[in-house]
């Protein structure tokens, strides 16, 4: 049985998922991705662009167009904790 019971997903992760894999999808990008990999970082820039074989800049600005997107404030721990938890739910549900 899944920790969320009979919840349906979208009721339980993030909506800012939901939309950065819609705009991967409409403009062939990798945000969804991309902000996976920062978080599995630990939201270390370094180990993210290294783990994503990107410079720091192109993780830096792909993290500002995420922002953008979503209005997520990927600096505030709440945040981050929350996307980490709907992320790891999206991956059971896979």
């Amino acid at each position: 049985t899944h920790a969320t019971g009979s919840l349906p997903m979208n009721v339980v992760c993030s909506s800012a998922l939901r939309t950065l894999k819609k705009i991967d999808r409409e403009k062939n990008t990798d945000y969804y991705h991309t902000l996976e990999t920062y978080i599995k970082a630990d939201c270390q820039p370094v180990l993210a662009a290294k783990a994503l074989f990107l410079h720091r800049g192109t993780l830096t600005y792909r993290l500002k167009k995420i922002q953008a997107f979503t209005s997520l404030d990927l600096e505030d721990s709440d945040t981050i904790l929350y996307l980490n938890l709907s992320l790891r739910i999206y991956e059971l549900y896979q």
